[in-house]
């Protein structure tokens, strides 16, 4: 018997974390689109990191008041769209996932 267990892991690890790159372009680009723009400074600070060792990925927004406009009770000003852009990009992981595991467990 054959063990493909070294190569399985390798392409598994793998696929976490091409996994977890399409799921953060998806959700900055939702948050990109759904960004309220005044200067357009907010829309262009989205950004996102993949952690590979730790299988995680980290979207944000690197504008100093993007927090303020995400909190703020509309009534004070507030325009929240992060939140609301990852719940939209959400729908689609599981697809991502599908696809992107297809070709590793058979």
């Amino acid at each position: 018997m054959i063990d493909n267990s070294k190569e399985f892991l390798r392409l598994f690890e793998k696929s976490m974390n091409d996994v977890l790159e399409k799921m953060a372009q998806s959700v900055k680009a939702e948050a990109e689109a759904n960004a309220k723009v005044d200067t357009g400074n907010l829309r262009r600070s989205h950004d996102y990191k993949v952690k590979e060792s730790e299988h995680i990925a980290i979207v944000g927004n690197t504008a100093p008041y993007a927090e303020a406009v995400e909190f703020k009770p509309e009534s004070k000003g507030g325009r929240p769209w992060f939140r609301l852009s990852f719940r939209n990009a959400s729908a689609g992981f599981q697809k991502i996932i599908e696809s992107t595991f297809k070709g590793v467990i058979k």
